[in-house]
């Protein structure tokens, strides 16, 4: 008996740690036998078709590794459930305390998710990328000041 329903409105983590070994009495889920068992395909091979329509989804994924999208939420806005899951982790892994300043490497994607995250600790955060002046347009989206970003554009010569 599945708790699913043909036409749920679901998210699929594609790791899911066993919270028995080890490494999951420590919360270094990443280290667990479990967890590096890919769950989720949609090819031939075990991590194939990361962006195809169907996907088949292991038993075991599906016992542990499947939530329900809420009403009212967007498939686009669900798609950010394991990049800002990830991150949240690594922010409350590194608990910044008041005072501290959080560099942050780069303002892609993930960049700027790291960027929104360690503004609603409270801590000051100092986002960098390669494109000179770039990050700050990018840093001022992230912290919710999108009309900033037009002055401050990433010139390149």
């Amino acid at each position: 008996m599945t708790k699913f329903k043909p036409g749920d409105r679901v998210v699929a983590f594609h790791h899911v740690p066993c919270r028995a070994c080890f490494y999951c009495d420590r919360k270094l889920y990443a280290q667990c036998e479990g967890y590096k068992r890919v769950g989720i395909t949609a090819g031939y091979e075990p991590a194939g078709g990361g962006f195809a329509q169907y996907i088949r989804v292991m038993d075991w994924i599906v016992r542990e590794g499947v939530e329900r999208i809420p009403d009212g939420v967007s498939f686009e806005a669900a798609s950010f459930v394991e990049p800002v899951n990830t991150c949240h982790k690594a922010v409350v892994a590194m608990d910044p305390q008041p005072g501290d300043v959080v560099l942050i490497q780069g303002q892609g994607p993930i960049g700027l998710i790291f960027t929104m995250l360690v503004a609603r600790t409270g801590r000051r955060s100092w986002p960098r990328t390669r494109c000179p002046n770039g990050w700050r347009w990018r840093a001022d989206w992230a912290r919710g000041k999108p009309w900033i970003r037009a002055r401050r554009m990433c010139r390149r010569s």
